[in-house]
């Protein structure tokens, strides 16, 4: 394996670990919104939301 061959390697591992880390912590603030937002909202206008977005 050439030095050239290892640096390509080396940025597809890190562009790959970025994705992951991204969709880790986007999923993870969604989680957090919804329970932020169901606390102060009330569950049942709540989830009436999330079942009309549901929908479309």
């Amino acid at each position: 394996m050439s030095i050239f061959e290892l640096k390509m390697l080396i940025k597809k591992l890190y562009l790959c670990i970025l994705i992951i880390l991204i969709i880790t912590i986007g999923r993870t603030y969604e989680e957090l919104c919804i329970k932020f937002l169901s606390i102060f909202i009330g569950p049942k206008i709540f989830f009436r939301k999330i079942e009309n977005f549901s929908c479309l």
